[in-house]
């Protein structure tokens, strides 16, 4: 869901105001395609989504028009060590790939359609809090 505002893009604006992934930055993006879980998850895992999307730039500056998100996931893991907030023995779970993928192409201008993204099932019927549905009926 594009909004006003609080846009990345290689190297330009910012929407870090101490609390990279804050309450704002949720309800600016969150349109009820995002994992379960996914915004509390990112808050302790800054530092995965800034790596994910340097390995993107990467890719993208190599010549990639479009890469796997769980690609960039299975590098992370194996190849850097990162690992999420908790340190469990997955290093990262995959869980939150859609999130990342859709939330970098939300945030991040030059990484737009870079990743295949799925509609998940039931995002016709998903509520906010308040009960509004966050896809708009056709």
């Amino acid at each position: 869901m594009k909004r006003g505002g609080f846009r990345r893009g290689g190297g330009g604006g910012d929407d870090r105001t101490g609390d990279m992934f804050g309450d704002t930055v949720q309800q600016l993006y969150d349109d009820g395609t995002y994992p379960v879980g996914f915004w509390a998850w990112l808050r302790k895992n800054e530092h995965v989504y800034d790596e994910f999307v340097k390995l993107a730039r990467r890719a993208k500056r190599r010549g990639a028009k479009c890469w796997s998100a769980r690609g960039i996931i299975h590098v992370l893991r194996w190849r850097t060590g990162l690992r999420e907030g908790d340190q469990n023995a997955l290093k990262l779970n995959d869980h939150s790939t859609p999130g990342l993928a859709r939330l970098a192409m939300e945030r991040e201008k030059d990484l737009t359609g870079f990743f295949r993204t799925r509609k998940p099932p039931g995002a016709e019927e998903a509520r906010r809090l308040d009960g509004s549905l966050y896809v708009d009926p056709e």
